[in-house]
């Protein structure tokens, strides 16, 4: 929802030579979220190409999303994902707001499977514990999107997310220095800075 009200507020441009990729895969539901939209979107104001990872964001089991990333056209993907400049995001939670809980998780069950093993939230579908550390949860073996390893190569990393359910999704970002730029709003700084994230 972030980044699909940042797109609305953005100044058309004609920049061809942008290129707009998504970095992990789409929800088979709920438009206002689905990664393709937001991608397509994102190339029109810019004038560039859009790119998208025309898979599905969880596959069924572990097995089926080796054998999806194991083929060329989503590894190679994949790797031009990884090679980008400038990476925008915003992260999930746990809650009742969160979207990704609303159309991307199979079951309440599972929501409450991921609090049981400490996750606060998730950044590119990945779910995280407080202090930014994968859980170990199937759903992270699941996700078809961005290594964690290969998005800290990106030079240029923002995060914007905002609202109290957010503060600990954001902290565990920050923990793991997952940005290099945060948005949010000045209730969430103040409680990041309480939280001493101003040294990270």
């Amino acid at each position: 929802t972030t980044l699909r009200e940042t797109v609305e507020q953005m100044t058309p441009v004609n920049a061809p030579e942008v290129k707009v990729r998504s970095m992990m895969g789409a929800l088979t539901r709920g438009s206002e979220i689905n990664t393709f939209e937001i991608v397509r979107r994102f190339a029109k104001v810019l004038g560039g190409e859009c790119h998208y990872l025309a898979a599905p964001i969880y596959a069924d089991s572990a097995a089926s999303r080796d054998v999806i990333v194991a083929q060329p056209v989503f590894r190679t993907l994949l790797e031009e994902a990884a090679a980008v400049k400038v990476y925008c995001l915003s992260v999930g939670d746990l809650s009742h707001e969160s979207l990704q809980v609303r159309y991307g998780l199979p079951s309440t069950q599972v929501i409450d499977e991921l609090k049981e093993a400490g996750a606060v939230g998730d950044i590119l579908g990945r779910y995280l514990d407080r202090e930014g550390g994968l859980v170990d949860h199937p759903m992270n073996h699941r996700v078809i999107s961005l290594e964690l390893e290969d998005y800290r190569r990106i030079p240029c990393r923002i995060i914007a997310s905002g609202g109290a359910h957010k503060h600990n999704t954001l902290h565990a970002a920050l923990k793991a220095k997952l940005a290099t730029a945060l948005v949010t709003d000045a209730d969430a700084a103040r409680w990041l800075l309480a939280q001493g994230d101003e040294q990270r």
